[in-house]
């Protein structure tokens, strides 16, 4: 009798385990996609940019697996009289694909420089350490 049933409907019925793990596969497929498309949106979707100028201080290619090249630069003011008054660097990392900008910015620590840089939403732990990225270098 229950073939006949089958052969009706043309599907045989999904047991419990079967139905259980087509339902963790699909949270899985989901969860890999939110993941891909979470770090697709912070890699490619730039929250601001602009400019900064002021004085190289360091640049370095830092990183135990993922080498990442990182710069902080005194960022210059209105108020640079004071000197007493402790300022927080303009930290900011350059990605390995921009060498004319790595290779710029090597030549240059010390000197006054412009950069551009564009601001991520957040930071991938194999592009650097900070949301801000520099794409141009202007030595002033």
């Amino acid at each position: 009798m229950t073939t006949e049933i089958t052969e009706a409907i043309g599907k045989p019925a999904r047991s419990f385990g079967s139905k259980l793990k087509r339902f963790m596969w699909m949270i899985f497929a989901f969860a890999l996609l939110a993941v891909v498309g979470y770090n697709l949106v912070v890699y490619y979707f730039t929250y601001s940019d602009g400019w900064r100028a002021g004085s190289l201080t360091k640049f370095s290619n830092k990183g135990f697996v993922f080498k990442t090249y990182e710069g902080d630069m005194f960022v210059r003011g209105e108020n640079d009289v004071v000197t007493n008054t402790s300022r927080e660097p303009f930290r900011f990392s350059v990605l390995k694909g921009n060498k004319l900008v790595i290779q710029k910015l090597e030549e240059n620590q010390g000197k006054d420089i412009r950069v551009h840089y564009k601001e991520k939403m957040a930071t991938l732990f194999w592009a650097g350490d900070s949301e801000y990225f520099v794409d141009s270098v202007v030595v002033q």
